[in-house]
């Protein structure tokens, strides 16, 4: 979390997208499992479930409302993920009631969502790219065939990839240190590619722009939008 804080004051893209100022919401999950798997912090009286449930939900949602993405994950992530743990504590009780809230996110949909969730964390973002760098992603129909792709690549790789990994035989077989050393390795040679993927950027990048008018026209005044075109126009500035 300390690193966040220093991250965000040094470089607010670095502090959003790498792992150093975003691992302590992942040991966070971590250390609820920790705390679950010996019976702590599970709801198991009605009350404390509906308290949970009740703090969580409105964690979750002043963090959606009010997040600030200049101070994003630090401090308004806790937020997010504070509501998150309380509402994972209390789904899992031992009380035997529901709760309204339980059952909307027990609602067949949410839960094929949540097995989906990874998935159209990877997607999405390639595919909201590379709209914005073709036909655009402003009007309605742009942004829910954005949507529609997503979900479609999503199931495509859950139900192709992710689960096919998850159940393989060849896999489980292994012994554990073996699957560790392969897991480190890949994280070793991702973070190496990157590396030299963004070292290469101004040679493989199709465009560079500073200005967010090229970007998002749409949300300018016609004469701004115009004015930038005009500059930008027959080089390959231009988006």
């Amino acid at each position: 979390m300390f690193d966040s804080y220093v991250e965000l004051s040094v470089n607010t893209e670095r502090a959003f997208y790498l792992l150093p100022s975003r691992f302590w919401e992942i040991a966070c999950g971590a250390l609820l499992f920790k705390l679950h798997s010996r019976n702590k912090m599970l709801a198991s009286l009605a009350i404390q479930q509906y308290l949970y449930l009740l703090i969580g939900t409105i964690l979750v949602g002043l963090g959606f409302i009010f997040s600030n993405k200049q101070f994003f994950p630090f401090p308004w992530a806790i937020l997010s993920v504070s509501g998150t743990i309380l509402l994972i504590s209390g789904m899992l009780n031992s009380s035997g009631n529901k709760t309204i809230i339980q059952h909307i996110f027990e609602n067949q949909l949410f839960v094929q969502i949540g097995k989906l969730s990874y998935s159209l964390y990877l997607w999405h973002w390639p595919v909201y790219v590379l709209l914005r760098w073709t036909i655009g992603l402003e009007s309605t129909f742009e942004i829910s065939l954005a949507i529609l792709i997503s979900f479609i690549l999503a199931n495509i790789s859950y139900y192709c990839i992710e689960k096919p990994i998850r159940t393989n035989k060849l896999i489980i077989s292994h012994k554990n240190w073996h699957i560790l050393l392969v897991g480190l390795s890949t994280i070793f040679i991702s973070y190496l590619l990157s590396g030299m993927i963004f070292k290469s950027q101004p040679i493989i990048s199709l465009s560079k722009t500073k200005y967010k008018e090229i970007w998002y026209p749409y949300k300018w005044p016609e004469k701004i939008r115009n004015d930038h075109l005009k500059i930008f126009s027959g080089k390959k500035y231009l988006l």
